[in-house]
């Protein structure tokens, strides 16, 4: 398993960047907010999570080893997929996004695509 990577920003994707690591280009899906502070051609580094499935294989980036705990933490949940899970991110920063699940803010929540009124209770209930 991945756990860490760290290299040069070789391209930037839609929801992705292609990092280079010993001559091997990586991609890995971003938060978005870590997409925008990304700088083509300068160092990166990510802890990771791996997602394998049998018709692909998916490397998920985050700054923080606490992001990457959670985003673990949203795959738990059922009917929360890594994209979904990483879409949260988008929504603010981690403590806040704790924050609305803490609260049972349901409307912050359902701002993700993909997440609708029923898989926002079911993450403000499991992990609150």
């Amino acid at each position: 398993m991945i756990a860490y990577l760290k290299g040069i920003v070789a391209a930037k994707t839609n929801e992705s960047l292609i990092v280079v690591n010993n001559d091997l280009g990586f991609e890995v899906a971003v938060p978005v907010s870590l997409w925008r502070k990304a700088v083509l051609h300068a160092p990166i580094e990510f802890f990771t999570h791996e997602y394998i499935r049998e018709d692909s294989r998916e490397l998920y980036g985050f700054a923080t080893l606490g992001e990457l705990q959670f985003f673990r933490k949203l795959l738990t949940v059922s009917g929360v997929g890594p994209r979904s899970a990483l879409n949260l991110f988008s929504l603010g920063t981690l403590p806040e996004i704790q924050t609305a699940i803490a609260g049972g803010n349901i409307a912050y929540l359902t701002a993700i695509p993909r997440v609708g009124t029923k898989i926002a209770q079911k993450i403000v209930l499991e992990l609150k």
